[in-house]
């Protein structure tokens, strides 16, 4: 396990460009969407996560997610069984040292075998980078995400960038979170969400059920192309369609539609 103070350095300008766009957003329904959006920019990923948490062993809460649609009905599974047990926890000991700490975790430093198995092996998941914060209250906050086989591992500009632009990104996510107190983590599978959204809205067809409720869960329109096997524009088609069907404009609001 590498567990690394962050020092003050200087930023790129491509993490600038970045960070301007979704500051663009701040406030916003797509806020979450142009953060995902601009971190993809700089360092692809097949998973972001990113949580706030009240001390070394006091409550976590995970804020927003972006999985695969398989490890997405898993997500509670991780909060009762798993986090306690997560090496992010070793990482929270470093920040009364330091402000910012970078974390890279790779299989075999997890010590829970379920959850490796789950999380990690079954993904091909080589490894994950997490950027913990210390916050002006005492907490901390955190953001990662994971590169799987296919991907591989970050390399050290990726890892510099990615700490860069997680050191502005996660201030604007707490105020955010705190503005809005229902911009939360999914904890419904996407089953769950299309049952919801059929039950709710008969007028979506089938195809716009099942595109709306990834969009709803934070699923990117590739990640939906893929896992429907369909086109990327077929996706934009078909949320364009639903969209103005709902009248929303965009996940967030979506979301809103099916989450309460």
């Amino acid at each position: 396990m590498d567990i690394r103070l962050v020092p003050t350095g200087a930023i790129e300008p491509a993490v600038i460009n970045a960070y301007e766009r979704a500051l663009c957003a701040l406030d916003g329904p797509g806020f979450e969407t142009a953060v995902d959006s601009a971190l993809s920019e700089i360092v692809p990923s097949v998973r972001l996560y990113m949580f706030e948490g009240a001390g070394r062993r006091g409550p976590t809460q995970l804020r927003l997610a972006r999985c695969e649609p398989t490890i997405q009905p898993y997500l509670n599974a991780y909060e009762r069984q798993y986090e306690a047990t997560d090496p992010v926890r070793d990482g929270v000991d470093f920040l009364p040292r330091s402000e910012t700490v970078l974390m890279r975790v790779v299989p075999d430093d997890i010590r829970q075998i379920g959850f490796r198995d789950r999380f990690f092996d079954a993904c091909e998941i080589v490894e994950r980078n997490s950027l913990l914060q210390r916050t002006p209250a005492g907490g901390w906050r955190c953001m990662s995400i994971s590169r799987n086989r296919s991907t591989g591992p970050c390399s050290e500009r990726e890892l510099s960038q990615f700490v860069a632009l997680a050191q502005l990104l996660l201030p604007m996510m707490s105020r955010h979170w705190a503005q809005n107190p229902a911009a939360v983590a999914p904890k419904m599978s996407i089953p769950e969400v299309e049952q919801r959204f059929a039950d709710r809205f008969p007028e979506l067809s089938r195809r716009e059920r099942e595109v709306c409720a990834r969009a709803a869960l934070g699923v990117s329109v590739e990640g939906t192309a893929l896992d429907l096997g369909i086109a990327s524009t077929s996706v934009l088609t078909y949320r364009k369609r639903a969209y103005g069907r709902l009248s929303v404009s965009g996940p967030y609001e979506l979301a809103c539609l099916v989450m309460h």
